[in-house]
């Protein structure tokens, strides 16, 4: 909410540095954390069956792409100006979803507060 409120930037290349920061660090979170997840699987072929899995790791795909890829495409063309505000739509629309998930994982952990205590 604070990054739709304060950052007026349509690209990640236009925001003041605060928000490419934040946006850099959650990409690489949830990077690592779909790589550490691959890792887990003794049979790597598996994580194909996992749905959560795929779905997540789409997501992680498609926000490096956003972040990573786009930005570097746009720093290398120099072409800022020229991105429509709306071009990234289905990106955040996922990004959301993501978030969805993410709540619904809280609210899990509310309901089973010994996991909660694992994990502090």
């Amino acid at each position: 909410a604070v990054d739709t409120d304060l950052n007026k930037a349509a690209m990640l290349i236009e925001a003041p540095l605060v928000f490419q920061f934040i946006e850099h660090t959650f990409c690489a979170y949830f990077t690592f954390e779909v790589i550490i997840r691959f890792l887990a699987y003794k049979e790597k072929k598996h994580c194909l069956g996992d749905a959560w899995f795929v779905f997540d790791s789409v997501l992680v795909l498609m926000m490096i792409i956003e972040t990573w890829i786009f930005g570097v495409i746009l720093g290398l063309l120099g072409n800022t100006g020229s991105a429509r505000p709306g071009s990234s739509t289905v990106l955040r629309i996922m990004n959301l979803v993501k978030m969805l998930r993410i709540g619904r994982m809280a609210r899990l952990l509310r309901s089973m507060p010994e996991v909660l205590i694992l994990l502090k």
